[in-house]
């Protein structure tokens, strides 16, 4: 079975997006990596890496891999650079979705749709991050 292991969001506002992630939807910090400018944030078995626009030097066609995986030889650029706006969704317990949705809620600069209930009975909150990604909240999937 496969399974998603990681996603990096790049990001302008890197401390808006650590402070958004680790307190509004309450992921743990695993690591802080200052020197390369990201923090990677705990999801279930994952992690989700935000990463600061241009914070380090990286292969224009190889995103996301490690500085330890370049060639002596290979030319590399700023980076990683900003991406536009993407979807991604959090699965959610029971038992988690009440306190995420309420802090979500009450954070006035985020903009909430939903929730929406799916034929499949799934449940769904939408909403924008700091950097206008439209993240998913999800339940019912287990």
């Amino acid at each position: 079975m496969l399974g998603l292991f990681e996603i990096q969001l790049v990001t302008d506002d890197h401390e808006a997006m650590v402070g958004f992630y680790r307190d509004v939807i309450g992921l743990q910090v695993i690591v802080e990596s200052a020197g390369r400018g990201r923090v990677h944030l705990r999801v279930g078995q994952g992690q989700l890496i935000l990463a600061r626009a241009g914070a380090e030097q990286v292969l224009p066609e190889w995103p996301g891999v490690p500085p330890r995986m370049y060639g002596a030889d290979e030319p590399t650029i700023p980076g990683p650079g900003r991406h536009g706006a993407i979807h991604y969704a959090f699965h959610v317990n029971d038992g988690q979705w009440a306190g995420i949705r309420a802090r979500l809620e009450d954070c006035e600069q985020v903009a909430c749709r939903g929730p929406i209930t799916w034929g499949a009975g799934f449940e769904s909150l939408y909403f924008r991050d700091p950097d206008g990604n439209v993240a998913e909240l999800i339940r019912g999937v287990d």
